[in-house]
């Protein structure tokens, strides 16, 4: 009868021996992202043709507050951030849409083409400064790279032809007052 009893006394132990925890102490490799929230995007869904972008909406953020010297002039319709206006060229203009931290205007939130179509109306495109080169290239310059034409920007002075390819460039420095590389 003893070696009974020895055999019930190893067999019933603590209980506390045999309880598993029911969380693991290792620190999972991937974690699902949070899909409630939006995708970030650093450029608004601004209104542009052709480029899938919503009408009128508006970047997050509190709304522009321009500076009392930065009051838009009335034939312009949208801010201007007059430290980067082309002075010499006083039709050309770039218009985009600044906030006063804002100090380049590769930094604009939405730039305007100033591109005057064949009836001498100004293009209506608006986009972020990839798109306006995307537009620019597809909607006002057609033919080969090396094609000759002229640049019909707004107030542009040049009077010469210039190859296809170089349009752009002339554009960003010339008309958006870019330097090579930004």
């Amino acid at each position: 009868m003893s070696g009974i009893g020895q055999a019930r006394q190893t067999i019933q132990q603590p209980a506390e021996q045999y309880y598993t925890p029911t969380y693991s102490p290792y620190v999972p490799q991937y974690v699902s992202p949070n899909t409630d929230l939006p995708h970030p995007n650093p450029y608004p869904k601004t209104f542009a043709h052709g480029f899938g972008m919503q009408h009128g909406s508006q970047p997050a953020g509190p709304p522009y507050q321009p500076a009392p010297s930065m009051a838009p002039s009335p034939s312009t319709h949208l801010q201007q951030d007059p430290t980067h206006l082309n002075h010499s060229l006083p039709n050309s203009e770039h218009r985009c849409r600044t906030s006063a931290l804002e100090t380049h205007p590769s930094q604009c939130i939405s730039f305007f083409c100033d591109w005057l179509n064949e009836d001498d109306a100004l293009c209506a495109f608006q986009g972020s400064l990839d798109e306006l080169g995307k537009h620019l290239r597809s909607s006002h310059l057609s033919g080969a790279q090396n094609a000759l034409g002229r640049c019909r920007w707004q107030g542009c002075p040049k009077e010469n032809d210039m190859r296809r390819d170089s349009v752009w460039r002339h554009v960003r420095e010339t008309h958006l007052n870019m330097r090579r590389g930004t």
